[in-house]
């Protein structure tokens, strides 16, 4: 929490429960705003949440989860993706042009 300016807003929308016997799952679409330390504007990330719950002896335990899987990718991947989606975009373009085919 040292990295922010206030503590984090969470929005949570479009909260759906589902109870089956001992089952119930939760979902809903969340928001989670907070202004870096150091910034003057605030970011907004939104997210898919989902929790599983189930009632064993009595207590009742849960297992969170979001969209976002189970490994956390770093920025520097998407942008190696990225580059990798665009170039081959680019050979297909030029193949279609190389047959007398509309490059899009």
């Amino acid at each position: 929490m040292a990295t922010f300016e206030a503590p984090p807003r969470r929005e949570v929308t479009r909260l759906e429960i589902t109870t089956d016997g001992d089952v119930a799952f939760a979902t809903s679409l969340d928001c989670l705003t907070a202004v870096p330390r150091g910034s003057t504007e605030s970011f907004s990330l939104w997210f898919r949440m989902t929790l599983g719950l189930r009632r064993a002896d009595g207590r009742c335990l849960g297992h969170p989860g979001t969209g976002f899987g189970a490994r956390v990718r770093s920025r520097r991947w998407f942008r190696r993706r990225e580059r990798m989606r665009f170039r081959s975009d680019r050979r297909r373009s030029r193949g279609r042009r190389a047959r007398g085919g509309r490059a899009r």
